[in-house]
């Protein structure tokens, strides 16, 4: 085994090969690298250990958002072609889909963005040395990676999650199909079971009930998107189940059975067992952290539990682990499995590193689930604010409403505003705490609100500005003026 230097070096320079090496190159990696370069104006010494070579982006290229997005934009397409293409005059007669044309238009995305935005050759010509391997801990300044060993001051590790997989009996987990393989399907499935129901159940149960499949969800929570707002969720399950998704909740897989090519999947329904048909299964039921690998015991690093189970690494506030020279970032240290997170907490660490006191602070976190409509959230839910303040004054608005909805023909959904009632009353003393948008452009709507939260803003104030007209964009001041309006009550 090649053993690296630790103790040698000139009198004043670090005795260590690096002064950060960053383990994990997803997005968390890739910002804490790019940061460390320039904040520090190229002085630190930064390397960056991959396990896939010559591979770096992560998950959200490509196998997370990047793809998924890209066949969410293909199916809304073909959808709008075969549904609403003719009321408008347009007439496309015999429109079809070819899957694996889809899947390849998928992948020249994915390999454009890799190519401009995260080459490896970008960061070796910031200075940033690349390593391919799985990093081991020896030490809390070690590393093994293949044969070799290196030392670091410093650490960020940001290896990511992977797909959680179900434990059901007769469930061969080699044959499920997750978001980080289904690039890999030779043909669209005939019939497709999705477990679980959050967001990429939603998107996914969508986008393949568009493209031809037969799609069942089984979710054990009461409704699908449970961390949404339950009336956004339930209205969304609704326009789902319209395009023909088949929504169990409160179900539970019991068993899984090979029958003539196909999965027979006995599904218990509020108590009641029932049989599913599939020809494939996916598993959408949340994530695992990559943590095995890493020996982390050997570097003192402490990791977080729930219920019984790994959450990821303990981190504080500053996203320091318990090892006083190593952090961690994004989905490894959770709880909020975002890109955008991740990014953030990549720039904290990177200041952090440098000598910063950031803290990650997510009370003003805004996330959106790309279906069609879009769900997109802020805060807290109705639920929760009553839960949290009492009485609260809960705003709605619908799409059908606004005028560049109608225009569009995409007024299915509403906004929903939770805000206090101000004290006596009063307008100038209102706080926004939480903002809800089911409908067309929901992801883009919702950063006002953010703003307003952020900055601890009168959302009024966002009421009497200016804007657009047509744009979707008025919603937004529409529900703020009603709001204003209807102070002394819901509306």
């Amino acid at each position: 085994m090649s053993m690296a230097r630790r103790s040698s070096g000139e009198e004043g320079q670090s005795h260590f090969d690096f002064d950060v090496i960053v383990i994990g190159a997803g997005t968390a990696g890739l910002t804490i690298a790019k940061a460390l370069r320039y904040l520090s104006k190229g002085k630190v010494r930064v390397a960056m250990v991959e396990r896939e070579t010559g591979k770096i982006g992560g998950d959200c290229l490509y196998t997370g958002c990047i793809p998924s997005k890209t066949l969410l934009a293909t199916a809304r397409l073909y959808h709008q072609i075969r549904h609403d293409a003719g009321e408008r005059g347009i007439r496309v007669d015999g429109a079809s889909l070819d899957f694996a044309a889809a899947l390849k238009h998928t992948r020249a995305v994915i390999e454009q963005i890799a190519e401009e935005d995260d080459s490896p050759a970008i960061f070796t010509d910031m200075g940033v040395e690349l390593i391919w391997g799985e990093a081991r801990f020896l030490d809390s300044h070690t590393i093994q990676v293949g044969s070799r060993t290196y030392t670091a001051e410093k650490f960020a590790i940001t290896t990511g999650s992977r797909p959680a997989l179900p434990a059901v009996p007769g469930l061969n987990n080699n044959e499920l199909v997750t978001n980080e393989n289904f690039l890999e399907l030779k043909q669209l499935p005939r019939s497709l079971l999705i477990i679980g129901g959050g967001p990429i159940a939603a998107e996914f149960s969508q986008m393949f009930t568009r493209f031809g499949s037969k799609v069942t969800i089984v979710q054990r929570h009461e409704q699908i998107l449970p961390r949404e707002d339950a009336e956004l969720a339930s209205m969304l399950q609704q326009y789902l189940e319209a395009e023909g998704v088949t929504v169990l909740t409160n179900a539970v897989l019991e068993r899984v059975e090979e029958q003539q090519g196909e999965k027979v999947i006995t599904v218990k329904v509020n108590g009641a067992s029932s049989q599913v048909h599939a020809e494939v299964v996916l598993a959408a039921m949340g994530r695992t952290p990559n943590i095995e690998a890493l020996n982390l015991e050997a570097a003192g690093v402490e990791l977080a539990w729930e219920n019984g189970r790994v959450k990821g690494i303990g981190i504080d506030a500053r996203l320091r682990t318990s090892a006083a020279n190593i952090w961690a970032a994004g989905d490894i240290a959770g709880p909020y499995y975002f890109t955008h997170v991740a990014e953030q907490e990549g720039r904290f660490v990177a200041q952090n590193i440098l000598g910063g006191k950031q803290k990650r602070d997510y009370r003003v976190l805004p996330w959106v689930t790309f279906t069609d409509p879009e769900l997109a959230h802020l805060g807290l839910t109705e639920t929760e604010a009553r839960a949290a303040h009492g009485e609260v004054i809960v705003t709605r608005l619908k799409f059908s409403q606004i005028d560049r909805a109608r225009t569009d023909g995409h007024t299915e959904g509403m906004l929903k505003l939770i805000t206090t009632r101000g004290v006596a009353g009063s307008p100038l003393a209102v706080r926004l705490l939480g903002a809800h948008i089911l409908g067309p452009a929901a992801g883009e709507l919702i950063h006002e609100f953010a703003i307003v939260m952020k900055n601890r803003l009168n959302p009024g104030l966002a009421a009497l500005t200016i804007h657009a007209y047509p744009t979707l964009s008025l919603a937004n001041r529409q529900v703020l003026g009603k709001r204003f309006i209807a102070s002394d009550g819901e509306a």
